[in-house]
Parts: structure tokens; sequence; C-alpha cells
């Protein structure tokens, strides 16, 4: 639902760059910068813009995105709360992924593909210009933690709670999802929306969703480009998204540890 523009650009460090919106456009040749490392994309060289007319047209989208994101501020309000009074638990987000799917069939995407690693859902919009493909991703899942915020959407739901903030993840990509199809004659490229579950419960639904071809070519679209993820994170000030290069979250993993000795009593012998 927001469009990051860094304000400039400097050397990566621990960090996050934080970009306060709106930004102003760095205009970057694609024969440098931080992806030219990456190898060739899907998209004729021949469609690409160059640079300067690319910032203006960039500059004009970001404007109608802008404000057609205040537009659906309310409507993606609810969709999060609705969502936060229903959590539901890893691999049992049944009653989220089919309020996604009637979203992104109502918004009027080109396809809706559910059931993915059970209830994964995964949204197409084809655009308008030609162009990369590109997945956006957000998580559905919630955690088993009771709720005692007191909020009047607070969780219906014993011992489950979104309090990772999936909710508003997921709220805000399906607003996103609307805001790109009402413009899709200005998209470049395919937009992909991945809602991926069973983020919270390792080893988690993103390889099994990527094993099921989420990232392939799909009949006339060809394979995805790049994937973009986002979570929210509190430290932040409002309007203010960080950006980094390169792995950035901690990869959490399970430690199992067996304890084998004799048996004895918890006053003996010490």
């Amino acid at each position: 639902q927001r469009d990051c523009i860094p304000r400039r650009s400097r050397p990566l460090s621990a960090q996050p760059l934080v970009a306060r919106l709106p930004g102003r456009l760095a205009a970057r040749s694609p024969a440098s910068g931080p992806l030219s490392h990456l190898p060739p994309t899907s998209a004729d060289p021949a469609d690409l813009a160059d640079p300067a007319d690319l910032a203006d047209t960039a500059m004009s989208l970001l404007s109608t995105l802008r404000s057609r994101s205040a537009d659906l501020h309310p409507r993606v309000v609810d969709l999060r709360r609705r969502i936060h009074r229903n959590p539901e638990l890893s691999r049992n987000e049944h009653d989220t992924a089919a309020l996604v799917a009637d979203a992104l069939h109502e918004i009027g995407l080109d396809r809706v593909e559910t059931g993915i690693y059970g209830t994964g859902v995964l949204g197409t919009l084809a655009g308008g210009r030609p162009g990369r493909t590109v997945l956006l991703r957000a998580d559905l899942d919630a955690l088993p933690i009771q709720e005692e915020t007191g909020l009047d959407f607070a969780s219906q739901n014993e011992g489950i709670m979104h309090a990772c903030g999936h909710d508003a993840h997921t709220a805000s990509l399906l607003g996103t999802a609307q805001i790109l199809a009402d413009i899709r004659s200005r998209v470049p490229g395919t937009i992909r929306f991945c809602f991926q579950p069973t983020e919270e419960k390792i080893p988690g639904g993103a390889t099994f969703m990527i094993e099921e071809g989420v990232l392939e070519a799909r009949g006339d679209e060809p394979a995805v480009d790049y994937v973009l993820g986002q979570h929210v994170r509190p430290d932040l000030p409002a309007g203010a998204i960080g950006v980094r290069g390169g792995p950035f979250m901690a990869s959490a993993d399970e430690v199992h540890v067996t304890v084998r000795g004799e048996g004895g009593h918890a006053a003996s012998p010490h």
C-alpha cells in the first residue's frame, strides 16, 4: 500500500535505511548499484525506459498510489480488524484464506489460485505495459497467545492472537492489489500476490509454496524476477519504511536437547 523511494544512496550498514515518504526518486544507471549483479530478467531491454523518463513516470505513478491509498485506508483498516478478530494458527488459516480469495475475486484479478500448500493463496494481475514479473508476499497465520488488549476488535479465538502483525500484512497486500488493479493499464509487467500460510511454524510455508510453483512460469506468464516482502516494525515511525540489501531478518531455528541420566530426588543428594 506504500511505495518507498529512497531519498539518497549510501553504503549499507547493519541498520536499515529509513526512507521518509514522500521521498525523492534517485535515478540510477542500470549498469551500477546493488542490483547490477543480478541475472537478466524476462523483460526485453528494448522495453526499458530511459532513466529520466522512468523517473517522471514513477513520480506520476507515486502520486496516484498515494491518492488511492488514502481513499482505501478505511477499508484496509476494516479488513485488518476483521482478520485480527479471527486469528488462525499455522496450517489452519481456512477462514483467513477464504477472506483473501473472496477479496481478490472481488478486485477482479486475472487469476486467483487457492489451496497452495493447504491454505496458501496466489493472485495474478497482468499489467497493461511490458515489464518484469514481481511477486508481493504477505503471511496469514497467528500465534498461540492469549490476547488481553481490551480492544473492541480483539481476538475472539481463545488462546490465539495476531501478535506479529500478519493481519496488517495481509490487509495491506489486499489494498495493494486493489490499487494496482485500478490502474492496471499503467502497471508494467505482471504482479503476483502471494499469501503464505505457516510463517510462524518451522520450517515455514514459503519453501512448500515455492515447491508448488509460485515462482515458476505459468502459462503465458514468465517466471518471477523479484520477490518483495514486508514486515511491520514498531520502532519505525508511521510513514517510514526501512530498506536494506542482503540478509536482514534473523533465521529462526529449533534446538532439541535430550538429557540422559539417573533418576533421583529433588532433595538429594544436595
